[in-house]
Formats: C-alpha cells, sequence, structure tokens
C-alpha cells in the first residue's frame, strides 16, 4: 500500500488493538460508570427537594469528584477509541448536563429555598416570622388570652422541648428572671402522655455525648423520611462540650376517607372571600360524605361542635364554631365539657358543612425568654449556662384531602462567656459623625462628609 493511502484510513486504525484494550476500554467504563452514577444522584435530589426534602450544601465536593474519576477518564478514552461522531456527540451532551445540574445544586444549595414543594404549590404556603404578623399569635401555653379579631395558634412541641430540658436540668428551669411564660411553661400542663409515640421525637442532652447527632438519627429512625426537620438548632450556637440543647418534633398527616368537595365560591370570612371544602346539599345523596362528619353538639348554627373522622382512629379533628371563653384554654376546656355531655349524632344528606381551607406556616422566636441564665438544680450542670435560642415552628394546613401539622421547637443553652474587660473607650458611631479623607502633610482634607442621618447608611433588613 502507498504512504498516501495510509493517511487516508480511518483513524480508528492508527491506534493499535491493544491500546484500545488495555487503556481505552477501562478508562471509557470508569468514566462512563461514575457519570451515569452521578447523573442519577443528581436527578433524584431534584426530585427529593421537589417533595420537600433538604437541601445539599457540598455540591463542590461532589463536583470534583466527577470531574477527576467521571470527565477525565471518560475524554481519555474516547480520545483513545476515536469513536463515531454521534457517540462524541452523546458523550458531550452527557457531560454537559451533569454539569448543568451540579450549577443548580450550587445553586438550591446556597440559596434555594428551605422547601420547594411549598413554591411549586399554586395554594402559596409563605414560610413567616410569626413577629410580622399583626393579629396572629403564637403562643408557647394555652392559657393565652383570647381578643377579638386575632388568631392564636399553639402547639405542644414547645412545652416538650421545655420538659426534656427540665428532665436533664433535675427540676425546673428557673433562671435569674422571672415571667408569667416560665411560670405557666413549669406547670407541665402538656406532657408526652397525650401523643403516641410514633408521632413525636423529644430529647435533650450535651454538646458532648452528641445531642446534634443523635437528633438527626432519632427524627430520621422514626419517620423514615416522611418528616424533615428544619429546626434542629445550630451546633455553632452551643459550641462548648457543657453547653446543651433540646427538642422536640411533631408530625401528623390525617386524611380523611374520601375527599370532601372543594367549595371556592360558598364562603366569605372576615370580609374576605376564602377557599373551602365540606358538602353541600344536591340531588345525589352524598352518603360517603355524611358518614365522615359527627355532629357532637349543636345548639344553633352559631354554636356548635363537629368532629370529622379521619382514616386515624387514634386521633380526633375536632371544630367548635361558639363564643370563646376569656382564655383559649378554657375555650379549649369548655369546648371538652360539650362533647363529653352532648348527644353525638351523624350528619344526614340534608346538612351543609363548609369550612375554611387552613394553610400556615409560622416560626417563632421567644425573645422573652433569650438571654436568661439558668439556675441548674443540680451539680452535672454548668453554671454560667445562658438560654442563647428558643424557637418554635409550625405547619399546618386543613382542606379536603385531610390534615396536616408539622411542629418543632428547640431551646439552646450556652455556658455564657467569660466576664468582659471594662471599657475604657466606647466609640460606637450612633450620632451625627463626620467623615474626613485627608493627606498626612496636607492642611487641608480633600473629602468631607457630615453625616446626620441614615439616607446615605446601608441598612440592615
Amino acid at each position: 500500500m502507498k504512504e498516501t493511502d495510509k493517511t487516508q484510513l480511518p483513524s480508528e486504525e492508527l491506534v493499535p488493538g491493544w491500546v484500545k484494550a488495555l487503556f481505552g476500554v477501562p478508562l471509557i467504563l470508569l468514566g462512563g460508570f461514575v457519570t451515569t452514577c452521578v447523573l442519577i444522584f443528581q436527578l433524584f435530589y431534584v426530585f427529593n427537594r421537589i417533595a420537600g426534602g433538604r437541601a445539599m450544601a457540598g455540591a463542590a465536593g461532589l463536583a470534583i469528584f466527577w470531574l477527576i474519576f467521571g470527565v477525565v477518564p471518560l475524554a481519555l478514552g474516547r480520545l483513545i477509541l476515536t469513536t463515531a461522531r454521534s457517540n462524541k456527540r452523546y458523550t458531550r451532551l452527557t457531560i454537559v448536563g451533569v454539569f448543568l445540574l451540579f450549577v443548580v445544586m450550587g445553586a438550591d444549595g446556597n440559596y434555594g429555598p428551605n422547601n420547594w414543594r411549598r413554591v411549586l404549590d399554586r395554594e402559596q404556603l409563605p414560610e413567616s416570622d410569626a413577629r410580622l404578623l399583626r393579629r396572629t399569635i403564637v403562643s408557647p401555653q394555652l392559657e393565652t388570652e383570647i381578643s377579638p379579631g386575632t388568631n392564636i395558634l399553639w402547639c405542644g412541641t414547645f412545652e416538650l422541648a421545655w420538659n426534656e430540658a427540665c428532665r436533664l436540668a433535675g427540676g425546673d428551669l428557673q433562671y435569674d428572671r422571672t415571667n408569667a411564660m416560665i411560670s405557666a411553661l413549669n406547670r407541665h400542663e402538656f406532657t408526652r402522655q397525650s401523643l403516641d409515640d410514633a408521632s413525636f421525637v423529644a430529647m435533650a442532652g450535651f454538646v458532648k455525648d452528641g445531642i446534634h447527632e443523635s437528633l438527626r438519627a432519632a427524627v430520621d429512625e422514626k419517620f423514615q423520611g416522611r418528616f424533615h426537620p428544619r429546626f434542629i438548632p445550630n451546633q455553632a450556637m452551643t459550641p462548648h462540650p457543657r453547653d446543651f440543647v433540646a427538642y422536640a418534633c411533631l408530625y401528623k398527616n390525617l386524611s380523611f376517607p374520601s375527599a370532601f368537595e372543594r367549595l371556592d365560591d360558598h364562603l366569605f370570612f372576615d370580609g374576605t372571600k376564602v377557599a373551602a371544602f365540606g358538602m353541600v346539599a344536591r340531588k345525589t345523596p352524598l352518603d360517603y360524605l355524611t358518614t365522615q362528619v359527627l355532629i357532637l353538639d349543636y345548639h344553633d348554627e352559631n354554636d356548635f361542635v363537629i368532629e370529622l373522622k379521619t382514616n386515624s382512629d387514634g386521633d380526633r379533628l375536632i371544630l367548635a364554631k361558639l363564643r370563646p371563653e376569656i382564655t383559649l384554654g378554657k375555650t379549649v376546656a369548655a369546648v371538652g365539657q360539650r362533647m363529653a355531655i352532648g348527644a353525638a349524632q351523624p350528619a344526614t344528606t340534608n346538612d351543609v358543612l363548609v369550612v375554611p381551607r387552613v394553610k400556615i406556616d409560622l416560626a417563632r422566636e421567644y425573645s422573652e425568654l433569650e438571654g436568661l441564665r439558668l439556675a441548674p438544680a443540680t451539680n452535672n450542670m454548668s453554671k454560667d449556662l445562658v438560654l442563647v435560642s428558643a424557637v418554635q415552628s409550625t405547619l399546618f394546613q386543613m382542606n379536603e384531602k385531610g390534615v396536616e401539622l408539622r411542629s418543632e421547637a428547640h431551646l439552646s443553652f450556652a455556658c455564657g462567656a467569660e466576664a468582659p474587660p471594662v471599657l475604657r473607650h466606647k466609640m460606637i458611631f450612633d450620632q451625627p459623625f463626620l467623615i474626613l479623607m485627608q493627606r498626612r502633610n496636607a492642611q487641608t482634607p480633600y473629602f468631607a462628609f457630615w453625616v446626620d442621618n441614615s439616607e446615605a447608611l446601608v441598612s440592615w433588613k
């Protein structure tokens, strides 16, 4: 064969077969396997985030691993085998796709929302700071006074966490200052005996014993991925071995045996048109819905107590329309008395039920308690513990399908810092001040700015 003919041979024949078998094929297999595994993991991550899973902050490390053991072997293997153009195009598209997914993962891990499922939901459920709401109160105890036009939200998780902290401290939590909230919580009116073991986690422990890792393990074991904690306390708040935290979470997802009707055009509440569910009289009897409604006590259309039956025999969903008592606790007690003495009866097809759909997600920081110094009752506790964080979150939604409740609470106690030295000079620019820029050997500055308002200052939100 002529020399000129060799140059026209397919490029594959320029690479000896033993080189392909010894280097090309193993590199292709390694790079392809790693890339496939990474791609499957990325897709699983995306689907998990959409379903409500937690964000991952370590995408950069996985990307470096993929670059070294996926992209480089794959590129070298393709170069040695010099495969067909269509396969090269497929490889390039796969690598670009995996890279773009890494960009998405990195952006999501650092800047994404806590829960994509709520972002994608048509019925938006914003995560709210309870302090920003003017007409809704989140309370850690039931004995909260009811004021006209004000919502009051209570869930027992904060009391569960408080009780666990008391157990670890060897008695009621006592502080250098007291208030009505502390006194109410130390009465322990709500305990774990009011819950089933499958629905909650409540623990307290010292940092030296790995309490943060124990909390995550306990939640994962209890709920098997059905509940993703958002408020396990940040370990940076409790850096010392003698620091301790208390945590509680509660998860309930109760569905109705049959979904009620959506009644989006049937209800005005507080002058606002709201979405609703229930059942209304119609030509076709709704026997399968009436069996889910139990009328516990009925005086008139503005004074009644009912129960909506769910698939959980151990849980009850009670709704009551009545004139409230002075406090939330007394109102709850009054409903309990009516449930006990009322003559319960099932609903009929002539009855009408219209219930507003409820959807709320609130986080409450109990600043009234933060900063208080703990007076421990046992010698195994540090004498300089300060309550640095007390937080509770509650997500509750009720619609035609059922109810869901997710609540968490934590208390973080950290050892107080050593006494600070006496300050000699206190230099805080919190009143009008002057800024000058001037050469060292000049008599006149080249810039001067008198600041007497915050218009030119950087605001902090």
